[in-house]
């Protein structure tokens, strides 16, 4: 047994000591999560508190001849009664709001880490890295698991059990140390003992399940085989006994279980007998008034035996989440430091710079190395040089890199050779995050949610107000079709915007651009589905809305380049 333990504190160190997906978050919320933990230990202290005085208070007032002279203890009941539940309100949305921070800022890092490994030059991701990237999302939930129900009650119940053993040796260092024993064996050797027995079932349960799943695959795809070969019973027989282990050690887990919890109840029993007594023998002498105080001081314990009660799950459940820490610290990410890849350098531009996009020498091709080798590169020793507010037309047959130089100029494609910069700063390296506060890339379709429009316009700037909200749609041309909108802006749009023309939902998406505020202004085929009048009206208002930035328009269509400053031609 002692074996195992150690065993497992050695796994738990090495995964901790290594790791760069938990341990870094500590710190980077760390008042929140000092705070929710503070709240936490807060409110067992009160509900102590309460039960403490609730058990005087029951005891005294069939002594006095007037409820008056308990005036202290009803209010310290008011206090304690109205005080505990807020406490705990505020416990959990502190601890709440710190881990879903974290579980935010995973899932951006696990995202961006998967963009940047898994893509395969085509901007998709392959079959197995879908399945990769849902079985690693869900280890996310596994480490806010980890948070929520084992670390934050294990804290709050070590923390709990440090203030009544600090209250109890004010008034009796003897029953402290006592108290200080049976803390010790209900609220660290009872979780260890339990992480290490049922821990190790819970791990062997987990193989047996992957191994029958796997089996099952396996055998689900030579089902006919089985059945032609008359083997059917072997076929089941195999799966039962899979599950039959499974079971046995079910069984044997709740058997443990129901053990552990009537020894820590016997040894909460045996503790609240022994603040009975010792308050007898230290109160009762003074008089049955004074014997109040022993009443108070054995209920007082209960929510503490409460708190502690839920370590030995919590320890059980914690090696369940330890497989998701390693799975989450075997993906390889350009950068290891928290808050996952590494910025591309200022996301500000560089004044003394007159270039807003600069392509040295790129070359970029989809698909392997070879293919690019045999010519096939869609840019080869590309260069482009666009000045700080020019408007730019790139036009091109299908397949000449229109696409692709956006793509690269916004730094969600990497060039194999070559460099591209924006305002004088790298765009981004493979392993970097695109500086994305130079940049508003409009897509060809821009995606509605099924949203307000308010939310729709909050994806540009997520701190905008309503003022700036309304100026941004007055600019791209929507001024009227707010005024018309039966909510304003808390009008839903519907999903994918179906309640506006093709028309107004590229106006919207121009005006999430508008927001951002973005020195360069990218536009991936913004006319592609609106009528000519339409496409008319968009462009014009695009270069008026952004008559202060740099933009570059991909385009298929020839009608209208005469507003633009320069025209580029792609040929394939």
């Amino acid at each position: 047994m002692a074996g195992r333990r150690r065993e497992g504190r050695a796994r738990w160190s090495s995964t901790l000591r290594a790791d760069r997906w938990v341990v870094p978050y500590l710190g980077r919320y760390g008042k929140v999560m000092l705070a929710a933990l503070a709240l936490g230990v807060a409110g067992s202290a009160f509900a102590m508190g309460l039960m403490f005085t609730s058990g005087y208070l029951v005891s005294a007032s069939a002594l006095v001849a007037s409820i008056i002279v308990l005036h202290v203890p009803l209010a310290c009941v008011q206090l304690f009664g109205v005080g505990k539940p807020l406490l705990g309100y505020g416990e959990r949305l502190a601890s709440h709001d710190w881990v879903l921070r974290m579980t935010s800022s995973l899932r951006t890092r696990l995202f961006g880490a998967y963009r940047m490994l898994c893509r395969q030059g085509t901007g998709r991701f392959d079959a197995a890295a879908r399945e990769a990237m849902g079985f690693l999302g869900e280890d996310v939930a596994h480490i806010q698991n980890l948070y929520l129900r084992c670390v934050f009650p294990m804290v709050v119940a070590w923390g709990a059990s440090l203030v009544a053993l600090f209250a109890i040796g004010i008034v009796s260092v003897p029953f402290s140390l006592l108290m200080l024993v049976e803390i010790l064996v209900t609220a660290v050797a009872a979780p260890l003992w339990s992480a290490a027995v049922n821990g190790a079932r819970i791990e062997r349960q987990r193989a047996l399940r992957r191994e029958r799943l796997e089996l099952l695959a396996d055998d689900a795809s030579a089902a006919a085989d089985w059945l032609l070969s008359g083997r059917r019973d072997d076929f089941l027989a195999r799966q039962q006994a899979l599950s039959g282990q499974e079971r046995a050690l079910e069984r044997a887990r709740n058997r443990f279980d129901y053990g552990r919890d009537i020894a820590q109840a016997a040894l909460f029993a045996l503790a609240v007998a022994a603040a009975a007594l010792w308050g007898s023998a230290v109160f009762a002498p003074a008089g049955a008034f004074e014997a109040s105080w022993m009443c108070a001081f054995a209920i007082g314990l209960m929510p503490l035996f409460d708190a502690i009660a839920l370590l030995g799950p919590a320890a059980e459940e914690a090696g369940s989440h330890r497989d998701a820490i390693l799975r989450l610290n075997r993906l390889a990410e350009p950068d290891g430091r928290c808050g996952g890849l590494r910025a591309s350098g200022p996301s500000t531009p560089d004044p003394s710079c007159s270039l807003a996009v600069e392509f040295r020498d790129v070359t970029f091709g989809y698909g392997d190395a070879s293919k690019r080798a045999r010519g096939t590169a869609v840019m080869d020793g590309f260069s482009l040089a666009i000045p700080v507010g020019q408007k730019v037309a790139v036009l091109g047959r299908s397949g000449a890199g229109k696409s692709t130089l956006v793509a690269l100029a916004a730094g969600r494609l990497h060039p194999q050779a070559g460099e591209v910069r924006l305002f004088g700063r790298p765009a981004s390296r493979p392993g970097e995050a695109p500086a994305s506060e130079l940049v508003a890339f409009v897509q060809q379709d821009a995606y509605l949610f099924n949203l307000t429009l308010r939310e729709n316009l909050l994806v540009g700037d997520a701190e905008a107000g309503d003022e700036a909200l309304e100026a941004a749609l007055r600019a791209v041309g929507l001024g009227e079709l707010l005024a018309a909108m039966p909510r304003g802006l808390d009008t839903p749009l519907l999903e994918g915007g179906i309640r506006l023309s093709g028309g107004e939902r590229t106006r919207v998406a121009l005006a999430r651009a508008y927001l951002r505020k973005s020195p360069l202004v990218l536009l991936d085929e913004p006319f592609a589905a609106l009528d000519e009048r339409t496409q008319e009206a968009v462009a014009r208002t695009l270069l008026e809305a952004f008559a202060d930035r740099t933009v570059v328009v991909v385009t298929h269509d020839e009608r209208g380049l005469d507003r633009f400053d320069r025209v580029l031609v792609l040929e394939p």
